[in-house]
């Protein structure tokens, strides 16, 4: 049994490279955008919070 393989590896490109990082980047900002909308949701008053169309700049209720 030998501790050797017979095949050589071969290092990602800069282009693998770069599509897997913007896929990454792009998964994180789905990710993180509806968390920051519940918290910006929780310092709403109840009718701004569910007022149509969204309000994106709003006075807070603290």
């Amino acid at each position: 049994m030998s501790l050797t393989s017979a095949h050589s590896v071969v290092a990602p490109s800069a282009t693998s490279k770069r599509v897997a990082g913007t896929i990454i980047v792009l998964y994180a900002l789905i990710s993180i955008v509806p968390l920051l909308w519940i918290f910006a949701t929780s310092f709403k008053t109840p009718p701004d919070s569910i007022a149509y169309p969204p309000k994106i700049l709003f006075q807070p209720s603290l």
